[in-house]
């Protein structure tokens, strides 16, 4: 043998067994695996089987564990979706035992993404389900997301300050964390930004945005509940439309998420209008709780009662 062949073989196992030498990291998911599949297999340091399906359409994870150990064993998983925690169980599973069990993750999607996870862990080794999804957020009841549930023109103090301000609740139905802003435009005010409006999942919060408008005046305006961006329209979660005083009622209408530009975009920012509102309150009209198509309709009514009772 040559020494050119020589100095090659030692190469070649010296370069096997420093790969042997390299830790093996468990726990962590590769890129892909699972990406294909809806069925996964694992077995933790215990010796317990787990065999996780993931059914996309259902927005459904099955897991079973199996015991073919001689003994009892104390075991536990974890789920996340998204990057929040799903599930956390602890099992204690005795010889020859299978746990099962199915649960729905749709509270815990997260609708600012359109790549999604589902990560499995046990003590040791993780397997991994990617989905793609768009989620129109402020359209759609496919996933629970952040919503405006009540809009009041109100009072109040601000740093110090006595104002006109907007209260606005916000409620967060999922299982999810979401960062949210509220943006709020009147006829006075040119742009009202409220920071971190963020509710926590299954709970929600009241705050105040404060106005340019004077105290105890008829205030109409628009209120964006949106993720990050307030003219992009997938970073939008609701939108109201209002009128109202401080002391009286606020009528509050729903209305699809319309991307707004930022006050300081070329365009000079967005600017809301309402000649019908402005016009009133130039007037110092106060604006009707009832639609004047109802009002009209009861009078049309009225003289007639009066027609008929006239000639009877």
């Amino acid at each position: 043998m040559s020494k050119k062949l020589v100095s090659i073989s030692v190469l070649l196992l010296l370069l096997v067994g420093s790969l042997g030498s390299v830790p093996i990291a468990l726990g962590e998911p590769t890129a892909d695996e699972g990406f294909d599949n809806n069925s996964e297999e694992v077995t933790d340091r215990y010796g317990i089987e787990y065999t996780v399906k993931f059914q996309e359409s259902e927005n459904r994870i099955e897991v079973s564990a199996h015991n073919p150990t001689s003994r009892e064993q104390l075991t536990g998983f974890e789920v996340r979706v998204d990057g929040y925690r799903n599930r956390e169980e602890t099992l204690n599973i005795s010889q020859n035992k299978t746990w099962k069990e199915s649960w729905d993750i749709t509270d815990n999607i997260d609708g600012t993404q359109d790549e999604h996870r589902v990560i499995f862990s046990v003590v040791g080794e993780s397997v991994r389900f990617n989905f793609n999804r768009e989620i129109d957020l402020s359209n759609s009841t496919e996933v629970p997301s952040p919503r405006i549930t009540n809009v009041e023109v109100t009072n109040g103090t601000v740093y110090g300050n006595e104002t006109s301000v907007l209260e606005v609740t916000v409620e967060n139905p999922a299982d999810q964390l979401y960062g949210s802003n509220l943006m709020v435009h009147t006829l006075e005010t040119n742009h009202s930004r409220l920071g971190g409006a963020t509710a926590a999942p299954g709970e929600q919060t009241t705050v105040q945005v404060p106005l340019d408008e004077p105290r105890g005046s008829t205030i109409a305006g628009e209120v964006r509940l949106y993720d990050e961006n307030l003219s992009e329209a997938e970073d939008g979660f609701d939108q109201r439309e209002f009128v109202g005083r401080a002391g009286g009622d606020t009528k509050v209408w729903n209305r699809t998420y319309e991307p707004a530009d930022p006050h300081w975009a070329k365009s000079g920012g967005y600017r809301y209008e309402n000649e019908t509102m402005e016009e009133r309150i130039d007037d110092g009209e106060e604006e009707s709780s009832v639609p004047a198509t109802v009002t009209l309709a009861a009078g049309i009514i009225l003289l007639l009662a009066l027609v008929v009772w006239r000639y009877r």
